[in-house]
């Protein structure tokens, strides 16, 4: 059975009932099957692990935040031409985007990240982890920075990835 669902992470990222500003949601874009939920809160659970700065200092400054599922139906006609797929061995992610409010009070100036999106994948394959796709991503998870090429950050956790099916 496919359903819609919204994956809220206010108690996974330790924010509900601590006195903290309304927690942003990270919602699933796109329909999914009840099993792939449980894969996308596992693998939203490890990009916590491996981006705690982001989540846990910089989360009040998130105006928003959407994940897209790309299963191997939608992944196959990418993988001849993604380095993803060549360089890690991903043949499906999850793909997060994070908003960042244009007027930040919690993340410093010299990050430059007001009203940037911050682009991140997660997938398993033979290199799980984090890819930061822009130098604002690399810094606020923190990850080394690639001057605005990607940086793949492992997060072994992201493994998980390779269960959406």
């Amino acid at each position: 059975m496919i359903k819609r669902f919204a994956i809220v992470l206010a108690a996974a990222l330790g924010l509900a009932g601590c006195g903290e500003p309304e927690a942003a949601r990270i919602v699933v874009r796109g329909e999914i099957s009840e099993d792939q939920a449980a894969v996308v809160g596992e693998a939203i659970a490890a990009f916590e692990r491996a981006c705690p700065d982001l989540v846990e200092r910089y989360w009040g400054d998130v105006e928003s935040a959407e994940a897209v599922v790309w299963g191997p139906e939608v992944v196959k006609d990418l993988l001849e031409i993604d380095y993803r797929w060549e360089q890690w061995g991903w043949t499906r992610w999850i793909e997060i985007n994070v908003k960042i409010v244009d007027d930040p009070k919690i993340i410093p100036g010299r990050h430059r990240a007001q009203g940037h999106t911050l682009y991140y994948f997660l997938g398993g394959g033979r290199r799980p982890g984090v890819d930061g796709k822009k130098t604002q991503s690399q810094v606020l998870c923190p990850m080394p920075d690639g001057q605005g090429s990607d940086v793949l950050k492992p997060a072994p956790g992201l493994a998980v990835v390779d269960q959406l099916g």
